[in-house]
Formats: C-alpha cells, structure tokens, sequence
C-alpha cells in the first residue's frame, strides 16, 4: 500500500482562506467499492465524507475553504459493519472504540498456558509417587 502524504506550512496570517479551493487528489481504480474524499473532524473525532466529484482520469475533486486533513477513502459496502457506520469508513481500522460491539461476545484471547500447567503437575505428581514407591520397596 503507497500512501503520499503532503505538508503545507502556511504564514500565521493564513490561518483560514480567504476564499474556497479546489482539492484534486489521485485514486486507485484497482481498489472496488465507493471511494470520496473525507476530512477528519477533529472535535468528533471521525472521517467526514465531502461527495467529490469524479473528475476524467483517476482523480476526484471538492471545494474546500478550510485547511485540514483530507484522503480519498474506499467504503465496501458489502460489509454490513460499513453500513451501519456510513460516514466512519475508518472503522475497520482496528482501534479501541470499534472493538467495543453491542454483542456480549468475549475477545479470543485464550492461550493453552494452563493446560501445559495443568500437564506438568500431573507428571511432577506421577514422578514423586515413582519415587516414593521406589523408595519405600527398595
């Protein structure tokens, strides 16, 4: 996966354009499903999606008056999951909030540590009672 990132620093008298903008970015048409630049709103913490229009070639393009975070994100909307969260397409990313479903279902985080255990103190028992044995017949 290529990811190009891009840094503007702008003077501090450009805090906010004076007028919009037009943002072009570049898309990957081998990727399926519905792509649309998104910016990340900071105070909500979520990818806002901004209904781009698909210009000729492979880019799509919006006008923007604010600097912020913009990408060209891909919704699969054969994944439910996606559905319910239509303007969060960063939730299959894998973070704290989104592992925290409405199921009741426990994480898969068992390991065969105590069996291993549980094996091992049963041998240490079995060869103290051999030697035991052998000791009081000997």
């Amino acid at each position: 996966m290529t990811v190009s990132t891009f840094k503007f620093d702008f003077a501090n008298s450009a805090d906010k354009p004076q007028e919009s903008y037009l943002l072009t970015l570049g898309l990957d048409e081998t990727i399926a499903g519905e792509k649309d630049i998104y910016y990340f709103d900071k105070e909500n913490d979520k990818w806002v999606a901004q209904h781009a229009t698909k210009d000729q070639g492979a880019t799509l393009s919006i006008e923007v008056n604010h600097f912020s975070s913009y990408a060209v994100l891909t919704v699969n909307r054969e994944d439910p999951k996606e559905e319910e969260s239509e303007d969060n397409p960063s939730s299959n990313a894998g973070s704290e909030k989104d592992n925290n479903d409405s199921s009741n279902n426990l994480p898969e985080t068992a390991t065969n540590q105590f069996n291993l255990l549980l094996a091992g103190t049963v041998l240490l028992l079995i060869g103290i009672g051999v030697w035991l044995f052998r000791r009081k017949f000997n």
